[in-house]
């Protein structure tokens, strides 16, 4: 009598998405493909929610939202009143009160560039506006039309609020010199509480983006060479500015996010973390994406790096890196990274979404942190929406899979015995009952035709065709675990990939695991076995 052995995989130890690593591998240690798919605390891969419109009619001529900003004003009401400022392609700026569907221009007199990229940052009380294009810096106090900031700002492209007052940086005539205003007003950049400082001039490089760290500001450089300055002080008097690290230059004033007590930034070859915590005096960096090289290299426009966007979606415990596929000029692919176990950050994809532009929207009435894109066609569309749709397009898919799992018999200590032929009997999928949706699950053994079964997701029963299929429901109702076996699915294999698909408009899937039964096979009674299982 033949022992049957068993592989259980669970998705909870996979580090999602790799396109670097082998296309063989012993287990369930990395995925082939993970669209569409975001991964759960429980360590299950769920499937992403799909967008809705958050202004319901399009801002005028259907522009690109080139970038917006949820601005909370605390005033002096003893409340705080919610704006959501937008820029468009076509120069415009508009404002809707907390996106109730009545959109206000707001652009007056100013002038600004044609598809100019925003930068905002509020300063008491004062959402100030650069852009990209260097125009001249706006302001907005929710109420009437933006104006140019007064004073004499520099017009630079980013800006911070750091202790009390404004910095801006990166102006065309001093790329690299950072200038700070008054402590007291924002419209003050030449008094006796003003000054500059020049970061690294002439080196090839622009100030690209700012970020606060515990108390220190953060100073990234790029897109070329790169480097890092960290500047600590409170006051004029006590600023100092340190050289931090060089290399892995920064490519977008979006590229820089706050996640915990870190900050992540986008590079040209992946995505860099800067820790906070110090060793012997100095700050690490560390490549949060060691297996998406290929990924970076080959699969995006790295000419439009410039335009990539970054939110920390911290409801998910996920940020998301809106990027422009190779073939493409817009941004509409997004690469997820899961930190809900920041010691295994674990990857994801979202194609075909456009994304422009990407921000954090507290909603009105829930207070939920909503992921949202400015899209191509004059919206701004909520994210990850429990309706599994997308707006004007319907459903998308949702799809797990594995590269080549090598399968092999153990000796009697244990270990894997290599290439060793098996029968495989069963294939079992452990899912969530998420509703009465079709799960698609395709098998390939080694250079085999794909087969293709089909699982309800309901947890009452399968549909497929005339074959023989098990089903156990766990946790009241909760879980369940579908078995394919005998013998729709035997036959020889040294290897197979699993391949979880689900397709439906508002449609859900949410798979914990998957697993193999198979009896070992001798080389004696391995061609035999082929034979009957072509």
């Amino acid at each position: 009598m033949e022992l049957t052995q068993n592989r259980l995989y669970t998705f909870a130890d996979t580090i999602g998405f790799a396109t670097d690593l082998a296309p063989l591998s012993r287990g369930v240690q990395y995925l082939d493909k993970c669209e569409n798919a975001y991964f759960e605390k429980s360590g299950s891969i769920r499937k992403f929610g799909g967008e809705l419109k958050v202004n319901s009619t399009a801002f005028s001529g259907a522009p690109n939202v080139t970038g917006f900003y949820d601005f909370w004003r605390s005033g002096t009401s003893g409340s705080s009143a919610q704006m959501v400022v937008a820029m468009t392609a076509d120069s415009k700026i508009y404002a809707e009160q907390a996106m109730d569907g009545v959109q206000t221009d707001i652009t007056g007199a100013a002038t600004i560039t044609a598809d100019a990229i925003p930068y905002f940052f509020v300063a008491r009380d004062t959402l100030i506006i650069l852009n990209d294009k260097a125009d001249t810096p706006l302001s907005w106090a929710q109420s009437g039309n933006v104006a140019s900031l007064g004073g004499s700002p520099p017009a630079g492209r980013v800006g911070i609020y750091h202790v009390n007052r404004p910095w801006i940086t990166n102006t065309n005539a001093n790329p690299s010199r950072l200038l700070y205003g008054s402590s007291t007003s924002v419209t003050d950049y030449t008094g006796a509480d003003t000054g500059t400082i020049d970061i690294s001039p002439e080196d090839g490089d622009r100030i690209l983006g700012l970020a606060v760290n515990r108390g220190r500001l953060l100073i990234f450089k790029g897109p070329n060479k790169g480097s890092i300055h960290v500047m600590s002080g409170r006051t004029v008097s006590t600023f100092v500015v340190d050289f931090l690290i060089a290399g892995n230059p920064l490519q977008s004033m979006h590229g820089l996010l706050d996640v915990g007590n870190d900050v992540w930034m986008l590079s040209d070859t992946g995505i860099y973390s800067i820790n906070a915590v110090q060793e012997y005096g100095d700050w690490k960096k560390a490549d949060i994406t060691p297996f998406l090289k290929n990924f970076f290299r080959d699969s995006i426009n790295r000419s439009r790096m410039a335009s990539a966007q970054a939110i920390n979606y911290e409801d998910r415990s996920t940020a998301l890196f809106c990027l422009t596929p190779l073939s493409d000029v817009e941004n509409n692919l997004t690469l997820g990274i899961s930190y809900t176990n920041p010691q295994k950050l674990k990857y994801f994809t979202v194609p075909g979404r456009s994304c422009i532009s990407a921000g954090i929207r507290i909603h009105p009435t829930t207070k939920l942190r909503e992921a949202c894109f400015g899209t191509t066609d004059g919206f701004i569309k909520r994210q990850d929406v429990s309706a599994r749709s997308l707006d004007g397009a319907g459903g998308y898919t949702y799809r797990v899979r594995t590269p080549a799992i090598l399968i092999g018999e153990v000796n009697k200590a244990g270990q894997e015995k290599i290439d060793q032929p098996v029968n495989l009997r069963d294939l079992l999928v452990r899912s969530e009952s998420v509703g009465n949706y079709n799960l698609a699950v395709s098998i390939q053994r080694d250079d085999k035709a794909e087969q293709t079964f089909t699982i309800g997701q309901g947890g009452a029963g399968f549909v497929l065709d005339t074959s023989q299929l098990d089903i156990d429901t766990l946790g009241g109702g909760g879980i369940q675990t579908a078995r394919i076996n005998e013998p729709v699915i035997g036959g020889n294999c040294r290897s197979v990939i699993i391949d979880l698909q689900q397709s439906g408009a508002n449609q859900d899937a949410n798979v914990f695991e998957v697993g193999l039964k198979f009896n070992p096979v001798s080389e004696s009674r391995a061609t035999d076995l082929e034979d009957q299982t072509q």
